[in-house]
């Protein structure tokens, strides 16, 4: 919007051009002085709809009501500090709505409905307040579920003697709150939610906070605090979830040391292996993982950890009587199974890993 008047009536004027030679006919018209769309564009509409110029202000209605505006009682646009923008609309039936938002860094939205039937501002607000304990309920299921698995990746992150001193630092000063919201920006942004109804108005109000406003404009080139420790925790994550899928694995290790030793002793009581691992008395002390010899898994194994033993196990080139044991497990339940074998006087070793 223009300064002046004029300015704005010559800017209509050129719109006005601009959209016939675009479209090569006549879909916009002047009609009383106002840019308007053509009568037969849409003989439906009951009624036609123009644009009017004016002093600081672009106008939307009918020709009746553009008209009624007669000299325009609206100030030139203002100069900073004010309104960055400010809409009015009055709909016969209805009433009448304005919008206003105003600010630089942070951005203040208002609104204001006056319906002409009071249940609309009544039933209005019912709808917002509802949809705000929807969303606040939302909200705290995400951070109760972050909570539960940051709780847990921070236990599993401190008794892992392979994790860096800077992730065990970083993992113990994460909390659900700076990961959900690294830059408190949406906390800010729901406090400053206010919804009021006096008679028949319905008043609204939020302020969109600084952060939001530059990167919407693409000018955060900066970080701030709250931003690092945000990004920090992102990249701190994926690594929680890492070394909680190898405390995991260990499991893995350890299950075939175990049988391993139990097939050394069954041999040394009997002179040669079992041909079947059921001979044995050993059961895993995990569900995570099955044990498999090339004879077989022990009962009750699921088909793909068996099948993931059965091709590792035909991957090794050693003799049918050599030892060779495999124990696979679906450690974090996403169908990526992790794999370990371990032969007679070896050490387990990882086949195919579930946490890379």
């Amino acid at each position: 919007m223009k300064q002046g008047e004029a300015q704005n009536r010559e800017l209509l004027q050129g719109l006005g051009s601009s959209i016939r030679a675009a479209a090569g006919s006549d879909l916009v018209k002047t009609e009383r002085g106002f840019l308007c769309a053509a009568k037969d564009l849409a003989p439906e509409v009951p009624f036609q709809v123009c644009i009017s110029a004016g002093p600081g202000l672009i106008a939307l209605g009918t020709p009746n009501a553009l008209a009624s505006l007669g000299a325009s009682p609206y100030a030139p646009a203002p100069q900073e500090p004010g309104p960055v923008l400010r809409l009015l609309a009055k709909a016969p039936g209805f009433g009448r709505v304005e919008a206003t938002v105003e600010g630089k860094a942070a951005l203040k939205v208002s609104g204001r409905l006056e319906p002409e039937d009071p249940a609309v501002a009544q039933q209005v607000e019912a709808g917002i307040l509802e949809g705000l304990k929807e969303l606040d309920a939302q909200a705290e299921k995400r951070r109760a579920v972050m909570a539960t698995a940051l709780g847990e990746v921070k236990g599993s992150v401190e008794k892992d003697p392979e994790a860096p001193a800077r992730l065990k630092t970083a993992a113990a000063a994460a909390t659900a709150e700076k990961i959900l919201d690294p830059r408190g920006e949406y906390a800010a942004l729901r406090s400053s939610f206010k919804v009021a109804r006096a008679d028949k108005a319905l008043t609204l109000e939020l302020t969109i906070p600084e952060g939001q406003v530059r990167r919407f404009a693409q000018l955060d080139a900066g970080l701030t605090t709250v931003g690092t420790v945000g990004i920090l925790s992102a990249i701190a994550i994926p690594n929680f979830i890492k070394y909680q899928c190898r405390s995991k694995a260990s499991a893995g290790r350890l299950e075939l040391t175990i049988a391993r030793n139990e097939m050394g002793i069954y041999r040394a009581k009997h002179g040669k292996y079992p041909a079947r691992l059921e001979k044995l008395d050993y059961r895993p002390s995990t569900n995570h993982y099955t044990v498999c010899a090339r004879s077989g898994c022990l009962p009750g194994a699921p088909p793909a950890a068996a099948a993931a033993c059965a091709a590792a196990l035909a991957s090794r080139g050693a003799g049918p009587k050599a030892l060779l044991l495999c124990a696979a497990g679906d450690i974090l339940g996403d169908g990526n199974l992790d794999v370990w074998l371990v032969e007679e006087d070896g050490v387990p070793e990882s086949f195919r890993s579930a946490c890379q």
